[in-house]
């Protein structure tokens, strides 16, 4: 499964299902900026020690049992 692929209902559903973590799903994406960024310049500053922060916490709150929203 290629999770920057997916839709946000397909990664929300994922999360839930724990088919990957926050974590996962974060390191891939900052991975592919790291990547693309060199040629496209979409990026002025990328916070990588908070995104995966969030990622943490969120994971966190997946594994106590709440409910994780799509906003």
């Amino acid at each position: 499964m290629d999770l920057a692929k997916l839709t946000i209902k397909e990664a929300h559903e994922g999360l839930v299902r724990k088919d990957f973590s926050c974590v996962d799903l974060a390191k891939v994406y900052l991975e592919n900026i790291k990547k693309l960024d060199k040629k496209i310049n979409a990026y002025l500053t990328v916070t990588e020690d908070l995104a995966i922060t969030q990622a943490k916490a969120v994971d966190a709150k997946i594994k106590r049992g709440e409910e994780i929203k799509i906003l």
